[in-house]
């Protein structure tokens, strides 16, 4: 941790007891709070729509009514929205519409409700001292031409989003499940990719990590209900393409954090809100069969239902469940050029090689690949909530999801000898045969308990959490080799192997080209090769979470400004284990002609630009091994499975004081945030005898986190918001393990160190972040929106080399050794825009009046100081143009979407360096410069074109057609170094055609839909 942060770390749990202290004493010594409570009464409620949908986000405002003398008739508690009066309080509905307004002093009041896409409600009410007055309000469309139709709709979707959105206290985003649903996203990251400012990294054909605002996914974090999830990896970030998309309710992207919320998140929190059940019955079933076109013909089921209601008198029981599965027989189509800077040679007539001081900037291997995948994803969700009254719940929520990531490679890699041209090698280069059978499976689980009670002008709230995040599951790689060189008895090769002709005239289909082959044989011929090893990697990575937190709101009036305090308490508990089991066997060369398999390619394999090889059956290779187990030779590597074993616990502690209230046009927020984490980590090293025993390490850092915004209101649907926040993203568990390997015979320096280390001494990355948004909604359902955002790191992590002391192995004394670590390198600086913009066309005649978009565009620029380059490149993981631009319609039981999502390339990983010195010792400068084959490894831009279209069947009580169209542009994914001309991955996936009916019970009678 830099200087300017670490004095705190000493005596902060002492300072930091004081103020939470002193606030505790205030709230509960408030002037006779408990009598008062008896002299004040309340007034609750649930808002509906015209079919009884709850409608969470209203803005409920109350004040104090005046009679025709204009003289107030109580003297009321004052604040929060100036457009009515002066005299306002108001709160908001919640995810079942429910609202409470308490402490009010009895009297006359009037209501006002407010709801984007209805007219306001307004109402008068009583006040009686020591008594709740329940209320019933109905919400209605604006226009009595506006009629009512019977299903769920996208368009009730991007209402409630939008309400929750202009009242909340902080920058959010959210997707609620029907705009989810919208578009063929299979995955909880598909759809958050198509949010403002998210760039997403693929994998499979789907999204798998999320980034936000151009921040790697490691500065971003991921909560369920606001509890931190547990990642399956031995990563922080959550893969969250093990979770299906339908699991959940809404999606919330916090751009901004408050101190109620965990510090984690300098790019911003994803949070996933689990369904829970209405006053309403709901009842949905969604069934879907799919096709791909590639490698013969690949096919995709999914299924999906959900069932919630209320139960026992007035309601008081509710409960819900979702069940979702799919299966997707992925094939990728992908060729993987190894990218260098190679020297053209001469052979001599003994085979030896000369080289000439040319060089040629080509692929030194090329594998040609083919995938055959079965994906299956399984997810259950659940809540049971019981109202004990109108102020007090207790809920029990869950989410379980379990991926198997199941399938088959079939791998040809040619490799190439020596260049003797440009365009042409020797005859050294052979080629190689892999299967690579994958069978990991992943689950996340998470478990939540809490209660919320409310007690006059207070409000308590309890939770406590379970978490588990695991994967498991072999990789077992059986390698063929085939045609190849031989050398005499001095070494030299005999130049009897495979020679190329290498072509690189499409730039993104580099191409190797057998000219000369052993015997003049086919490559392609599976008699040619015979096996070699077979590698066994099975793991087990673990994460177990435990969390409980306690909050307590006060409300409280102070002249003409109405707010509340917020002060609570929060521990985590983190068990983060990785196991390693890998082995390998070797012995019997049977050749791959017997284990063919008949799974076709398609006539097409990559556009008829490569020629696949032959492809094998791994469970056929499997048989062989274990029929013939004793005529194999074990490696255990023990030493190498010790060193990749680590166990992290770490414990966070977390205190915090809030303060919002609204005065007039303005809503201030001011709130601190105090999180001390330790970390115990265990991992293996070299002793002195190159032994290979466990270490204990641990390490511990305390940080203050302060955050405030300003709200400006300037009508009841303008608002302009500016925030400033501290924030955290803490090291990569894997990193902090403290394993070691030692290399003997190295140069020993920064650049050539003779170790290789984890970390634990790293400190959390953390930042400044500024805020500025403003915002626009339409009465009609809509929004514009724009801002910009600023960020400012400190202790940004990267790999770079340090000093350590250090006894190896044969030596008697320690020394300093140059070690290769991830170390915490500096400052780097983050600079964006972000612009939405969603409206319904509503004003358009006839079938036109159906149309509407949804837009979003960011803009993001980084820069970092990393050892060993003076060029300050980019972050990790910033696109720096990301946009997605949507046409929706919604007429005539017709509801069809047609989305465009796009990212700019972006540095993955970085590798480049240019001789700036790294502790002294001058970097090797990068063969091919900042923009060659060896240089940062980038992303390929992504752009792509999804469809959906749903019809709800006249009287068909409820069944809806749905068609949907993934992919339509069969858009490449890939890698490059330094620059576009040198791709080290691209492979297509081709699009996927679904179709099948869904089925809601409450789209007889359901919400409200514009006709």
């Amino acid at each position: 941790m830099s200087d300017r942060h670490s004095f705190c770390s000493s005596y902060i749990k002492l300072t930091f007891a004081t103020p939470l202290l002193a606030l505790i004493v205030f709230f509960f010594s408030c002037p006779t709070a408990a009598q008062a409570q008896q002299d004040r009464g309340s007034v609750a409620g649930t808002v509906t729509d015209s079919s009884k949908a709850a409608l969470q986000g209203a803005r409920v405002e109350i004040a104090p009514s005046v009679n025709p003398h204009g003289v107030i008739t109580t003297m009321g508690p004052l604040a929060a929205n100036p457009s009515v009066t002066s005299n306002v309080r108001s709160v908001t509905s919640d995810q079942e519409g429910n609202f409470i307004l308490s402490g009010l002093m009895p009297g006359h009041f009037t209501i006002k409700i407010s709801y984007i896409g209805f007219q306001s409600y307004n109402t008068e009410v009583d006040v009686v001292a020591g008594k709740v007055t329940d209320i019933s309000p109905v919400l209605s469309v604006p226009s009595a031409n506006e009629s009512v139709t019977v299903r769920p709709e996208r368009e009730v979707g991007e209402a409630e989003a939008l309400n929750v959105q202009r009242t909340s206290l902080n920058v959010v985003q959210i997707l609620p499940s029907e705009v989810i649903n919208s578009l063929p996203n299979v995955n909880i990251a598909d759809a958050v990719g198509r949010m403002p400012s998210v760039s997403v990294e693929r994998d499979e054909g789907e999204a798998k990590y999320v980034q936000i605002r151009g921040t790697e996914p490691r500065l971003n974090n991921v909560t369920i209900d606001g509890v931190q999830m547990a990642s399956p990896e031995g990563i922080r970030n959550v893969k969250l393409d093990t979770i299906p998309a339908d699991l959940v309710e809404s999606i919330q992207i916090n751009k901004t954090l408050t101190a109620n919320m965990d510090g984690d998140g300098i790019g911003g929190s994803v949070n996933l809100v689990t369904r829970q059940a209405t006053d309403q019955p709901y009842f949905a079933v969604e069934g879907l069969y799919g096709h791909t076109p590639i490698n013969g013909g690949r096919g995709e089921d999914q299924v999906f239902a959900t069932y919630g209601r209320r139960f026992l008198a007035d309601k008081k029981l509710g409960a819900l469940l979702t069940g979702s599965y799919d299966w997707n027989g992925r094939g990728i189509n992908d060729v993987e050029p190894s990218q260098a800077v190679n020297n053209i040679v001469n052979v001599n007539p003994d085979g030896s090689t000369t080289p000439t001081g040319a060089t040629v900037n080509a692929p030194n291997s090329l594998d040609i690949r083919d995938y055959f995948y079965d994906r299956s994803r399984y997810g259950l969700g659940g809540t049971l909530d019981y109202r004990f009254s109108d102020t007090s719940t207790a809920y029990l929520k869950g989410l379980y999801s379990y991926f198997n990531d199941y399938g088959e490679d079939s791998i040809n890699r040619l490799n190439v000898g020596n260049f003797t041209s440009p365009t042409t090698t020797d005859s050294s280069g052979n080629v190689v045969y892999q299967n690579v059978y994958r069978r990991p499976t992943q689950n996340i689980w998470n478990l939540t308990l809490g209660g919320e009670h409310a007690f006059g002008t207070s409000n308590l709230n309890l939770l406590v959490a379970l978490g588990q995040g695991s994967i498991t599951g072999p990789f077992i790689t059986s390698q063929f080799n085939g045609p190849a060189a031989t050398t005499d008895a001095n070494g030299n090769n005999l130049q009897n192997g495979v020679g190329y002709a290498y072509s690189n005239k499409d730039i993104f289909v580099p191409k190797l080209t057998p000219v000369v082959t052993p015997g003049n044989v086919s490559i392609y011929n599976p008699n040619q090769y015979s096996l070699n090893n077979i590698d066994f990697t099975p793991g087990h990575t673990f994460q177990r979470n435990v969390e409980g937190q306690a909050d307590y709101t006060k409300m409280y009036t102070q002249g003409t400004a109405f707010g509340s305090w917020q002060i609570g308490f929060k521990v985590r508990d983190v068990i983060k284990t990785q196991i390693s089991n890998a082995f390998n066997v070797s012995g019997p060369a049977p050749l791959l002609s017997s284990f063919l398999t008949n799974r076709g390619q398609g006539n097409n394999y990559y556009f008829g630009q490569y020629q696949a090889g032959p492809q094998s059956k791994a469970t056929s290779i499997l048989a062989y091994y274990y029929a013939n187990q004793g005529q194999f030779t074990l490696d255990p590597e023990t030493a190498t499975n010790l060193q990749s074993d680590f166990k992290v616990n770490e414990r966070v502690y977390a205190g915090y004081a809030m303060n919002a209230f609204t005065f007039r046009r303005f809503r201030f927020y001011s709130g601190l945030r105090v999180e001390s984490t330790n970390d115990y980590a265990h991992g293996y090293q070299p002793d002195v005898n190159n032994d290979i025993v466990p270490v204990n390490l641990n390490n511990s850092y305390t940080f203050l986190l302060p955050s405030a915004s300003l709200q400006y209101n300037f009508g009841e649907y303008t608002d302009l918001r500016l925030a400033y926040s501290i924030a955290i993203s803490r090291p990569n568990y894997s990193d902090l393990a403290p394993f070691l390997t030692y290399t003997p015979g190295t140069g020993n320096t920064a650049v050539d160190p003779a170790l290789t280390g984890g970390n634990p001494d790293l400190k959390a990355t953390w930042a400044h972040n500024i805020d500025l948004l403003g915002s626009h909604y339409f009465r009609n359902i809509g929004i514009i929106q724009a801002g910009a955002f600023y960020k400012m790191l400190y202790d940004y992590i990267a790999q770079s080399a340090r000093q350590v002391e250090y006894l190896a192995p044969g030596t008697s004394a320690p020394a300093l050794y140059y070690e290769s670590s991830p170390l915490n390198v500096g400052e780097a600086h983050l600079i964006g825009f972000e612009a939405s913009w969603e409206q319904h066309l509503t004003q358009l005649p006839g079938a036109l009046a159906g149309t509407g978009f949804r837009a979003n565009y960011s803009y993001v620029a980084s820069v970092v100081g990393l050892p060993g380059r003076s060029d300050h490149p980019t972050l990790q993981r910033t696109a720096p143009n990301n946009y997605n631009f949507d046409v929706t319609y919604d007429k005539y039981n017709i509801s069809a979407r047609m989305g465009i999502t796009h990212n700019d390339a972006y540095l993955w990983s970085y590798a480049y360096q240019d001789g700036t010195p790294i502790l002294g010792t001058p970097s090797t400068p990068t063969p091919g410069g900042l923009k060659g084959p060896q240089s940062d490894t980038y992303i390929y831009p992504h752009t792509q074109v999804d469809a959906q279209v749903s019809y709800l069947v006249p009287k068909g009580y409820g069944v809806s057609v749905v068609a949907q169209f993934l992919n339509l542009n069969n858009e490449v994914f890939g890698f490059y170094n330094g620059s576009q001309q040198y791709p080290i991955q691209r492979e297509y996936y081709w699009p996927t055609y679904t179709f099948g009916l869904r089925w809601t019970q409450r789209a007889e009678s359901g919400s409200v839909f514009r006709q």
